[in-house]
């Protein structure tokens, strides 16, 4: 799905147009497709923005740290780190702060340097990006996430 356009009743099902002339209902919509969503324009109207909500957290698959055998999480303050061994050596792991300090737009390995190992090995894997999109609102029949669009027509 390239483009859709959709229209809801405050009680009803959402009326979904998609690009190729194709509609559909569905009872939720999830707009997956970064942070200039097009179901957020449509959901909110084309002023509304993306805005801190006081929570950072990044998702990510790294190599696996041989003493990762099984899943982890190291709580820190205002921040955690969960590593869970996903098989073929490699390790899904899942980290979030509430920043105040430091600023989320550090590397990873600067917020999270307090942490024990395997975290400081599992960060030296990874390239130097910037923060993550920031988490969405949810209203009425829009679920707005910070990934691809995925989904099934009804």
């Amino acid at each position: 799905m390239s483009t859709f356009a959709a229209s809801a009743t405050d009680n009803g099902p959402l009326t979904v147009e998609f690009g190729d002339g194709d509609a559909a209902e569905y009872d939720l919509v999830i707009g997956a497709d970064g942070i200039h969503n097009s179901v957020r324009a449509l959901t909110f109207g084309t002023e509304a923005a993306a805005r801190p909500v006081g929570q950072v957290g990044w998702r990510f698959v790294a190599d696996c740290p041989t003493q990762v055998t099984t899943w982890s999480v190291m709580l820190g303050h205002r921040s955690a780190f969960l590593t869970l061994p996903i098989g073929d050596g490699r390790v899904y792991c899942y980290c979030d702060v509430i920043p105040s300090s430091p600023d989320p737009h550090d590397h990873l390995d600067q917020i999270f340097s307090a942490f024990a190992e395997p975290v400081p090995a599992i960060l030296d894997t990874l390239p130097r990006w910037g923060p993550p999109p920031q988490v969405d609102d949810r209203r009425s029949h829009a679920l707005l996430v910070g990934a691809r669009q995925r989904g099934a027509r009804r």
